[in-house]
């Protein structure tokens, strides 16, 4: 069972995570444009509209931060957990 202190660094991480990879999923997007393009014009997947990159590409970016950092907090805990003995 958890106590509400760890519920609540369970609760902030969470949040760190959703909001920290906002800006970058953008900026990665943003960067990423000459592979839209390439995408779109050799292998034919919709990916650049009329003002930049579509919706999946931005939400593509932002799923995998989320992942990566989600994976890098579980693999954290589990290696702090072995350590600590608990």
């Amino acid at each position: 069972m958890m106590t509400g202190h760890q519920k609540l660094r369970v609760f902030a991480v969470v949040l760190a995570i959703v909001t920290g990879s906002l800006p970058l999923a953008f900026i990665t997007t943003i960067i990423l444009m000459p592979f839209w393009r390439w995408l779109e014009a050799d292998l034919g997947v919709e990916s650049i509209g009329h003002s930049g990159p579509l919706d999946w590409c931005f939400w593509t970016m932002y799923g995998l931060y989320m992942l990566i950092f989600i994976l890098a907090w579980i693999d954290s805990a589990r290696k702090k957990r072995q350590v600590t003995g608990d």
